[in-house]
C-alpha cells in the first residue's frame, strides 16, 4: 500500500526510478486513494483510469484543455465539453512521462 497523502514528488520519483513501483502502479494508488477520499474533498472532478506514462502521475485543473478527457472548467455549461486539443502544459507533461490522475475542481 503506498501512503499517497504523505507522498512528495522528488519521494514518488525516486520509487519509480528505483524501481520499488512502477508508474502505473503509482497511478493507480492516486486513483484509488482519490476516489475513496471524493466525498469529503470533492477536489477531483473526473479521475483517468488508463493513463499511460513512466513517470509521476499529475493532476491537472480542469481549466486546462486536455485532449480526450473532459475539460469543463467546473462550469455546468460546459458539461460534456472534450477538447480535439491540448494545452500547452499536457503534452509538456506527456513528453516527460507524467500520466494525468484526473482534473481537479476550480473555484
Amino acid at each position: 500500500m503506498i501512503d499517497t497523502l504523505r507522498l512528495t514528488a522528488e519521494r514518488a520519483l525516486a520509487l519509480i526510478e528505483s524501481r520499488e513501483v512502477s508508474s502505473a502502479e503509482l497511478h493507480a494508488a492516486y486513483v484509488a486513494a482519490a476516489g475513496e477520499r471524493d466525498n469529503e474533498l470533492h477536489a477531483y472532478l473526473r479521475l483517468v483510469d488508463a493513463e499511460e506514462g513512466t513517470g509521476v502521475p499529475i493532476a491537472l485543473k480542469d481549466v486546462i484543455s486536455t485532449k480526450g478527457i473532459e475539460t469543463t472548467a467546473g462550469s455546468k455549461i460546459l458539461a460534456g465539453y472534450v477538447p480535439v486539443f491540448d494545452a500547452t502544459v499536457a503534452p509538456r507533461c506527456k513528453a516527460v512521462g507524467m500520466p494525468v490522475i484526473g482534473k481537479t475542481n476550480t473555484d
